[in-house]
Parts: structure tokens; C-alpha cells; sequence
């Protein structure tokens, strides 16, 4: 089957890599797809950009949303570490370490969960402050029962 766009065509033939505008296309029409909840069509858009630029963390993280709204738990905490992992942050990191720590705190993990907030600044911390998901994975975190001293080490 053929792309509606010639420079798709190439790409996907392998003959080319995507332009910066064309990658911000993908992306963007990526996330119309996701608001749409049509999750398949965007997970395969995010696929395309994070096959172009393994190096964007925003392509690894939008990648691993659409699994989690799937239910597809295992493969978006393997994307959203990638989207960690990613040298580049244009707009992935931060993001991705709120909703992994919200997927670790939801499956009973509030210890991995915390892990994964730590090394959040300050200043992302106030970025991600209008994501209501922030406030409760933090309140889930510090629910977290304190840790028992063993053998009278703590």
C-alpha cells in the first residue's frame, strides 16, 4: 500500500530519513490520532519517529502512551525507560518519569515508583504541576508505609 505522501513513500522504503519538519509532522499528527484515541494509527506515527530519531526522547515517550492506553503495561514501562534513556530531551524525560512512576505506583510498586521521581528538579516538578497525575503519584508514594528496620539496621 502506498503513503498519501511522496517523502513517507521514500522513508519507508528506506531510501531517506525525515527531515526535522516532516519528523515534527509525524509527531504531530501522531498526537491528533492519540487525542482522537485512536491509539493504533498513533502508536504507528510514533513508531515512524522514534525509528528516525532514536535519539528523541518525546517520540520513545509518545510511543509508550499509546501502549498504556491500551492496557499494554509491560511494553509502556519498557518505552518510557527508553524515552529515559534517550539523549535528546524535547520534551520526553520529565513526562516520562511521571507516568512510569504512575504505571509502578498502580501496579503496587510505590518504592520503584519514588526511585523514579527522585531525580525530577525542581523545575520540572513545577512544569509537570498542572498533571494532575503528578500530585497523586506523589501522594501515593508518601502513603507508602515507612521502611522496617532489619536486624536493628535501618
Amino acid at each position: 500500500m502506498s503513503a498519501p505522501v511522496p517523502w513517507l513513500d521514500a522513508f519507508l522504503a528506506g531510501e531517506s530519513s525525515l527531515t526535522p519538519t516532516q519528523h515534527a509532522l509525524v509527531l504531530a499528527l501522531g498526537t491528533r490520532h492519540y487525542e482522537e484515541d485512536r491509539f493504533g494509527e498513533a502508536a504507528d506515527l510514533f513508531r515512524l519517529a522514534a525509528l528516525d530519531r532514536p535519539q528523541s526522547s518525546r517520540a520513545w515517550f509518545s510511543l509508550a502512551s499509546c501502549h498504556e492506553a491500551v492496557d499494554d503495561t509491560t511494553r509502556a514501562a519498557s518505552l518510557y525507560r527508553l524515552a529515559l534513556a534517550a539523549p535528546e530531551d524535547d520534551g520526553g524525560h520529565a513526562r516520562a518519569r511521571l507516568y512510569l512512576a504512575r504505571l509502578l505506583a498502580n501496579q503496587g510498586s510505590p518504592g520503584e515508583a519514588e526511585a523514579v521521581l527522585e531525580p525530577l528538579s525542581p523545575d520540572e516538578r513545577a512544569e509537570l504541576a498542572d498533571d494532575p497525575d503528578l500530585g497523586s503519584i506523589l501522594e501515593q508514594v508518601e502513603r507508602r508505609p515507612p521502611r522496617r528496620a532489619v536486624g536493628g539496621l535501618r
